[in-house]
């Protein structure tokens, strides 16, 4: 999902994957932006290919098809699209708390438990996807046992050599 690509080594198969499965992965938005920012993308690919000399801004303005709008909004809908801190910050606004500034994410906190819902139903109308689970603690008893086999592995190293 992430790239190291300057504008020069982008490929439509880039593109395609930071609009349609990054985007919706990290950004938190409401789908209904999906329309400006194909908009915009298209702008700016055309800007690219007329004033920079960009051959490739076709091929990335190709991969914004006719149906890329919708394709978007889709995934921008769909709960089973989103990381772990859009999911907090995508829940925390259905909750109707105002995750764009510090005091509404710490009302949301306060609200929560500091625990993301184990659901989002029906988040925009789609069924909802499951929401990571939480990650145990490590109790002292599992840091024994992984000290213990990281000094195993380290003896046997030694005998080896």
């Amino acid at each position: 999902m992430f790239h190291d690509a300057g504008l020069e080594d982008l490929t439509a198969d880039i593109v395609e994957d930071v609009v349609f499965r990054g985007f919706p992965n990290k950004v938190s938005c409401e789908p209904d932006v999906a329309g400006a920012v194909v908009t915009e993308l298209r702008a700016f690919f055309a800007f690219a290919k007329r004033e920079l000399g960009l051959a490739q801004a076709a091929a990335w303005s190709r991969v914004l098809g006719k149906d890329a709008e919708a394709k978007l909004r889709r995934r921008l809908s769909d709960p089973r699209n989103f990381g772990i801190a859009k999911t907090f910050v995508m829940a925390g606004q259905k909750a109707g708390f105002d995750m764009t500034t510090q005091d509404g994410v710490a009302a949301w906190l306060a609200g929560s438990g500091g625990a993301l819902p184990a659901t989002l139903p029906e988040t925009y109308g789609l069924e909802g996807g499951e929401a990571p689970a939480p990650t145990k603690k490590a109790t002292a008893g599992d840091r024994r046992i992984k000290k213990a086999k990281r000094k195993t592995a380290r003896a046997s190293k030694r005998k080896n050599r």
